[in-house]
């Protein structure tokens, strides 16, 4: 069932965007992502360069541990869902495995940003995070279902990927080699993509899943015409490119 998200909350996500201006996109375009994604405003400001792991891709060499990250962009102004996987030590007691860190933002979060809690400030800014550990079998099952959906696989270069649409972007650290893909609604079905059930399974959130649903051209459209267009309306594309993100476009 379709879950109506209220005009106030989604003019208050569209101003984490429309808030930064064309100089503001820039810097965001080029700030990177160290894994603070709670910390205020990095998300405005290293949004691309977690889409496109660039944290995973330095880390990324012979030896290194496999690292996923799976994200979920249910329309970036209603709800985004990010999952880390890091594979578990190969001497510890969940050797084969992985721990999963899941984290959520919806409309009720957006919707914080107009009510501060004075006692814990930073609140506002902090996604719905939960953690699991995925046994050895879980975490193959996993890798196998993101290679079936094309994981390893050449990516869709040139799809341009909009905040306005539903779409899915993965990125690994396997055998010391980074994989990347993208999947966008409608020319793929993203909610039957393998993997989806899985991570949803391992999802302790407690958010309800922002289904993919049929959109008119007005609500994927990236530019409005009209003179409130600069203050109102702040959507974006990224350009896939042979092994990532080209950018903002």
């Amino acid at each position: 069932m379709r879950r109506a998200v209220p005009l106030a909350l989604r003019g208050l996500r569209r101003g984490l965007v429309g808030g930064l201006g064309l100089g503001g996109l820039l810097l965001l375009a080029a700030c990177s992502y160290r894994g603070d994604l709670e910390t205020p405003f990095a998300q405005k400001l290293t949004w691309f360069s977690l889409l496109n792991g660039d944290d995973i891709r330095a880390a990324c060499h012979a030896g290194a541990p496999d690292r996923i990250r799976v994200v979920y962009n249910g329309r970036y102004q209603e709800q985004l869902r990010v999952y880390d996987l890091v594979a578990s030590d190969p001497s510890g007691p969940n050797a084969g495995g992985a721990e999963l860190t899941a984290r959520v933002q919806d409309a009720a979060s957006y919707g914080k940003l107009g009510s501060v809690d004075l006692s814990t400030p930073l609140s506002a800014w902090q996604w719905q995070k939960a953690q699991a550990s995925l046994d050895a079998e879980e975490f193959q099952r996993l890798e196998r279902t993101l290679e079936q959906a094309g994981l390893g696989q050449k990516p869709p270069v040139g799809t341009e990927l909009r905040s306005t649409r539903f779409y899915w972007i993965a990125i690994a650290c396997a055998g010391g080699k980074v994989w990347f893909q993208a999947w966008q609604a409608p020319q793929t079905d993203v909610t039957r993509l393998p993997f989806v059930s899985l991570l949803l399974g391992a999802d302790h959130t407690g958010v309800p899943f922002n289904a993919p649903r049929p959109l008119s051209a007005a609500e994927t459209a990236t530019a409005q015409p009209g003179p409130e267009r600069e203050q109102d309306y702040k959507a974006f594309s990224l350009k896939v490119t042979e092994n990532g993100l080209g950018g903002l476009i």
